[in-house]
């Protein structure tokens, strides 16, 4: 099987690509050929095959044969020890999805940057805004209810239920995780699906997508409209902050929190130094997102929120009925300029285009 992808009017670097791949048997593994003889590494699975485009200018088609791969041990994985998902991208310790109870909420985190240093806060002897851990998905008022915060004695829980269709392989990693959200007495609210998915991108520009799809499985929902949410958030590292080293700039050109905070734009990214390097995190809102593009709960201390609710208003899930959220998340080097943030927009929201001959 050959495919032709096509850039479209986009340049192309370290690009997760995945295209239905009709007729490809699930029990082999595959690589593409470049015209040069360079073998890409692919991942098939539900008869769709990823792989990652090294490069590829805007204009530009790549021809590419599919063919059979040797099997061996795989570059990332995703283990699940009964507490958490610990996660391995390119081969080295990437971070951990933590679902024990011992959480309000699961989260995701610590996120490690390109040079080992860690870009995302958690530490559980925090007092500021503790409930602030690394990347979470979650929600201030859901029926009233808040699992956002945890105000003692008055706050909302999500509890995991079950991990199932881990993925280890030489292209992505990824898990999905099932978890029920209750109010504080354990009356449930909704259930929600995430998927994590993360790609075998160079660790200057580490890139994963998360995926939630919420439920009325026990009712109608009012996803309540309060700046107290995202649904996706983050808290950076203590040096990354805007008072010490840190800047956050939206995809419009906005700049900390005085004209980023409750404005609306398709990403947002923030960087500081930590360990001596300048490092950072960006959150791309997917086109296809209810209210897109979001607004930004982003704050000059640390927090970074893709809100649709505050400024958004209600949003109202009927039962049996469910509404999903798709983000991309790059974990890089250097400034939002020299990490082409922009740029990962683009292979997000408009990717490659890949014809099967």
């Amino acid at each position: 099987m050959r495919i032709t992808v096509s850039a479209g009017f986009h340049d192309r670097k370290n690009c997760p690509v995945t295209f239905d791949a009709p007729g490809l048997d699930a029990s082999h593994n595959y690589a593409l050929v470049t015209p040069a003889g360079d073998r890409l590494s692919a991942y098939l699975n539900a008869g769709k095959l990823t792989f990652i485009l090294p490069q590829l200018f805007a204009g530009e088609t790549l021809v590419l044969d599919i063919v059979k791969s040797a099997s061996g041990t795989p570059l990332c994985s995703a283990v699940d020890d009964g507490v958490q998902v610990n996660v391995t991208v390119g081969g080295r310790a990437y971070t951990a999805y933590y679902y024990g109870d011992q959480t309000p909420k699961p989260y995701l985190g610590p996120l490690y940057g390109p040079y080992g240093e860690q870009v995302t806060r958690l530490n559980f002897d925090e007092k500021e805004h503790k409930h602030h851990r690394s990347l979470w998905f979650s929600h201030g008022l859901v029926n009233g209810e808040d699992t956002w915060g945890e105000r003692e004695g008055n706050h909302g829980y999500i509890r995991n239920q079950s991990i199932a269709d881990t993925v280890a392989s030489d292209v992505l990693t990824s898990f999905t995780a099932k978890n029920i959200w209750t109010a504080g007495d354990g009356k449930p609210l909704l259930d929600d699906v995430t998927v994590f998915t993360f790609y075998n991108t160079p660790a200057s520009a580490c890139i994963f997508d998360a995926s939630l799809t919420l439920t009325a499985n026990y009712g109608n929902v009012t996803l309540g409209a309060t700046k107290e949410g995202g649904p996706l958030a983050v808290r950076v590292n203590y040096n990354m902050v805007v008072p010490k080293t840190g800047r956050f700039e939206n995809g419009y050109g906005g700049i900390n929190e005085k004209e980023v905070w409750m404005s609306r734009a398709p990403w947002c990214d923030y960087y500081g130094t930590e360990d001596g390097h300048t490092v950072g995190i960006a959150i791309l809102d997917c086109p296809t997102n209810p209210r897109y593009p979001c607004w930004w709960h982003a704050r000059d201390y640390g927090l970074m929120a893709a809100n649709v609710f505050n400024l958004g208003g209600d949003m109202i899930v009927k039962a049996g009925e469910s509404v999903r959220f798709d983000y991309r998340v790059c974990v890089h080097a250097g400034t939002t300029a020299q990490a082409g943030i922009a740029a990962k927009f683009n292979d997000f929201a408009a990717p490659p285009e890949v014809c099967v001959e």
